[in-house]
């Protein structure tokens, strides 16, 4: 993402353009995970919070009610799927497909401590 970012801001061409940066396809948290796990050859487990513990995480950080449930709202539109979007932008960036999560987490699996 990061050189998508350095290339719209050297390049011309992007004005006023909006990209919407994904990886090559959709991958839910428990596939990051089992990803994870096999990059880093370690169990990985997630954990869904319940909404009042999210409210009181974020609410220790500060945030107001009306941020509190507008981040649960959108938490919740995750977990339906309705956010599952797939798009060419860093394609037609940087002339490259996206690199996938699996790549991604080979590349970085030394900043998880393995």
């Amino acid at each position: 993402m990061s050189e998508v970012a350095a290339r719209v801001l050297v390049e011309p061409g992007h004005a006023g353009r909006t990209y919407t940066l994904t990886g090559p396809a959709a991958i839910s948290v428990p596939e990051q995970a089992a990803v994870l796990a096999e990059a880093l050859g370690r169990p990985v487990t997630t954990r869904e919070p319940s909404a009042d513990e999210s409210r009181d995480f974020l609410g220790a950080w500060g945030l107001g009610d009306e941020a509190v449930e507008a981040i649960l709202a959108g938490n919740a539109h995750v977990r339906r799927g309705r956010n599952e979007v797939v798009t060419d932008d860093v394609r037609t960036v940087l002339g490259r497909p996206a690199r996938g999560y699996r790549e991604w987490a080979e590349d970085h699996r030394e900043a998880f401590g393995r």
